[in-house]
């Protein structure tokens, strides 16, 4: 599953936050939970927001009776492949991976460069649950530090 944020953004709206739950409570299990950047701000602050982002899909996801989470890492800027590169806001992102999943395209480590690809290849199953957020201007929700993304 693959989890996209706003700009600055580390919470989930309710609505979101609903439906990732629902989603892990028809696929319960132990899950690792990796939270990413695109390339706006700094370093230091982006690996801050991904960590952020990765902590609070965490908490979503152990909340859910069956389901745990083995870890929950942030990597800071990583382009997703598919993007026009690393500023694009789908950089901005958990990526949710139920452990012991295996096949063609299985992430070998959270920082290799096709990890995205993996995801999508390796959820079967579980399917891609896309969540968008609404951008900083809209009257959503948003935590985190304004320009950082």
């Amino acid at each position: 599953m693959i989890l996209f944020f706003a700009s600055g953004q580390t919470a989930l709206s309710g609505a979101e936050q609903t439906a990732l739950a629902a989603n892990i409570a028809a696929n319960p299990g132990a899950y690792s939970l990796v939270g990413y950047t695109d390339s706006t701000g700094s370093a230091a602050a982006n690996a801050s927001v991904s960590q952020r982002r990765a902590e609070s899909v965490a908490s979503i996801v152990s909340a859910v009776s069956g389901s745990s989470v083995t870890s929950a890492t942030g990597e800071g800027e990583a382009t997703r492949p598919g993007t026009t590169g690393p500023a694009d806001p789908r950089n901005r992102r958990v990526e949710v991976i139920k452990d012991g999943c295996v096949g063609p395209g299985a992430p070998q480590t959270a920082g290799d460069a096709s990890a995205g690809l993996g995801v999508a290849a390796t959820v079967g199953a579980l399917g891609v649950l896309a969540v968008m957020t609404d951008d900083d201007s809209s009257s959503g929700s948003t935590s985190g530090t304004g320009g950082v993304n």
